[in-house]
């Protein structure tokens, strides 16, 4: 509506931008906070008046007295959304980081028109991003969830102006004036590689040792007494792959471009 008001007239793609832009913050985003100040108890764990954002970090796998740059911003808080536990920055991931995939798909698909292709660029460029800028490098943590929801945003993204005409979010009347054909409904996009139990991340080498500490602690004896079992036969039942984990899984096998540290998962720790 607000775009409507104005006098100019803008294609659907701008009317894309103008809206995912409005979502974005500079580090982490307000979809993430207003989640986590504005859910019950009963829907996000733990509440920031059960735990101050130390606490939490304290009881987290990374807990250390140490220097940690991962106690200067706050850890997400768990949600969960048709039965899959997820943090919250994973829909930080999907609604800004899929918007940058979104970019280079649109980039690679108008200089070659080749959809897998273009995917690929996208999830290239993700798989950098978290190696050497938000993740692996800064945080010590290589997130394969962080990579779903980014290009689960992608595709996001791409359905406001770009696929056929009655399954896409805008539409303008003859007079330029645009709307929304559909609401958008986050639980589209969610999937159960967003879940970082279920889908685990890598660690670097200073993050590793103290995961494995904490990680020893108490959550050896729920892997044995198969505590997740219940939740992870759910996942398989729903899970339909996507083209970024099939993708991902392909470059795992030839041992390219992912990290090296691939034995670095929280599923060896117990062994």
């Amino acid at each position: 509506q607000k775009i409507n008001r104005k006098k100019k007239s803008f294609s659907c793609e701008k009317v894309r931008n103008k809206l995912v832009m409005s979502f974005r913050g500079f580090i982490t985003h307000p979809m993430e906070h207003w989640i986590e100040s504005s859910l019950g108890e009963n829907r996000v764990y733990p509440s920031e008046e059960e735990f101050s954002d130390r606490d939490y970090f304290m009881m987290s796998i990374y807990g250390t007295p140490k220097f940690d740059v991962s106690k200067y911003f706050s850890l997400s808080r768990n949600i969960n959304i048709n039965g899959i536990y997820l943090g919250t920055d994973k829909l930080s991931h999907w609604m800004s980081t899929g918007e940058r995939y979104y970019q280079v798909y649109t980039r690679a698909m108008k200089k070659e028109n080749n959809e897998q292709e273009a995917f690929k660029k996208a999830i290239n460029y993700g798989i950098f991003l978290d190696r050497f800028i938000l993740g692996g490098v800064s945080s010590g943590v290589f997130s394969f969830g962080d990579l779903e929801a980014n290009f689960q945003g992608l595709l996001f993204n791409r359905r406001f102006c770009r696929v056929q005409e009655g399954e896409r979010y805008l539409v303008a009347s003859e007079n330029g004036k645009w709307r929304l054909q559909y609401k958008v409904d986050v639980r589209d996009y969610i999937n159960p590689n967003f879940d970082e139990t279920f889908n685990p991340s890598l660690f670097s080498v200073f993050k590793w040792k103290k995961v494995q500490e904490n990680f020893k602690k108490e959550n050896c004896q729920k892997i044995q007494n198969q505590v997740f079992k219940q939740r992870f036969d759910y996942y398989r039942q729903i899970l339909k792959p996507s083209f970024s984990f099939r993708y991902i899984e392909e470059l795992k096998k030839k041992k390219l471009r992912l990290p090296p540290n691939q034995s670095r998962k929280y599923t060896n720790i117990c062994q």
